[in-house]
């Protein structure tokens, strides 16, 4: 296979003195075949793993065929793709009141696995659903078994295992929401950006950033308005910046 190349650049924004240095991984372009483990490997990587080794092989075509199809900017990644995984495995595992408990793989917990994960654009999300629900039921997935939005926000907020959640609104109208439905507390901190010149030098940035990388490392919820101009800094805080380069004919990320 072809190798991934390792960057070293540096990270703007992160600290007052900007010497902080950050590694980005340059990957082949995914394949059905690299997107499913060995079974051994599988097996042994964690207990129970042989719960959804059966349903890997269609989720990955399912997956490479919505990825490949996507026109411009890629919206949804490989990080999207290993986190439903990780998202079936634990609840196909989950304790119940039955310590040999096992829930069973089904087409509703195939449906919110991916609004879960694949959620954002609904032109996209209906044909995810089609593409997953033929490769791995044999026709597509009833809208009907997509949870309800609220349902999604707050358990991607109470989930420890969930990546941070980006909600798509206009005029900030998910804000009000998420207070007034009580998805999130009256202490929840919320950092608007401003649009002011003067707030938008190096020390105002990095005040935000550093707020953010607090409320992090302490497992506290933050807000985030109308930041656009740390965005980049974040992707670096988050490790997940990516560089597209084409060489030889191929493009590697």
């Amino acid at each position: 296979p072809t190798p991934a190349d390792i960057h070293l650049t540096g990270v703007h924004l992160l600290t007052e003195q900007q010497e902080k240095k950050a590694a980005s991984a340059a990957a082949p372009e995914a394949a059905p075949a690299g997107l499913v483990p060995p079974k051994p490997a599988l097996v042994r990587s964690r207990s129970g793993a042989s719960s959804i080794e059966p349903w890997l092989e269609p989720l990955s075509r399912a997956y490479h065929e919505v990825y490949t199809r996507q026109k411009g900017r890629d919206f949804l990644g490989m990080r999207d793709y290993y986190q439903m995984v990780q998202f079936l495995w634990r609840e196909l595992l989950a304790p119940k009141h039955r310590s040999d408990y096992r829930r069973t793989f089904n087409k509703s917990l195939l449906a919110r696995a991916l609004c879960r994960n694949f959620s954002g654009r609904e032109d996209l999300l209906h044909g995810v659903l089609e593409v997953f629900g033929l490769e791995c039921f044999k026709e597509p997935l009833s809208s009907t078994l997509r949870p309800s939005l609220s349902s999604l926000v707050s358990e991607s907020i109470a989930d420890l295992n969930a990546r941070h959640l980006m909600l798509l609104t206009t005029m900030g109208a998910a804000v009000p929401l998420l207070f007034s439905r009580g998805i999130l507390t009256p202490e929840t901190s919320v950092l608007v950006g401003s649009d002011f010149p003067d707030d938008s030098h190096d020390l105002y940035l990095i005040q935000h950033v550093n707020r953010i990388k607090a409320a992090m490392a302490s497992g506290e919820t933050i807000v985030m308005w109308n930041l656009d101009r740390i965005y980049e800094s974040l992707y670096d805080v988050l490790n997940q910046r990516y560089v597209v380069r084409t060489s030889g004919g191929r493009t590697r990320r």
